[in-house]
């Protein structure tokens, strides 16, 4: 009996070692990426997105919204577009985080175009002057 049971808590040990994690693993990831953006980790909220985004088959839509709204405060503003813009045609109006990606998506367009404006202005100050 004892050997049973020992055979089994190996073979338990070794066949779970280098599995894909289960779709609950991602939402756990997701949600945790949730807590850290709102804590403010920014970055360590990105990396969990990111492991999501990268390895679950069928992204959850409300993903596509907390990756947009963590772009926007990692000053990724373009990616932060494209991001809640994709939430808000998937979900439209009746969405969760409708409203809030409606505010991010204002802000993220707004900070977009002011940094637009200030290279352009900054190209136009310092032109480049090659010599041939």
């Amino acid at each position: 009996m004892k050997f049973l049971i020992s055979s089994f808590l190996w073979f338990s040990l070794f066949s779970s070692y280098g599995q894909i994690p289960s779709e609950s693993e991602y939402y756990r990831r997701m949600d945790l990426g949730q807590q850290l953006m709102i804590a403010g980790d920014y970055q360590a909220a990105q990396t969990e997105f990111l492991f999501v985004l990268e390895n679950m088959e069928v992204i959850p839509t409300d993903l596509a919204y907390l990756f947009g709204r963590n772009s926007f405060h990692l000053a990724s503003y373009k990616q932060s577009v494209n991001w809640l813009n994709k939430y808000l045609q998937l979900k439209g109006t009746k969405g969760q985080y409708y409203q809030e990606a409606i505010q991010y998506l204002q802000f993220s367009e707004d900070k977009y175009m002011e940094l637009q404006r200030s290279l352009t202005t900054r190209s136009k100050q310092y032109p480049c002057r090659l010599k041939i």
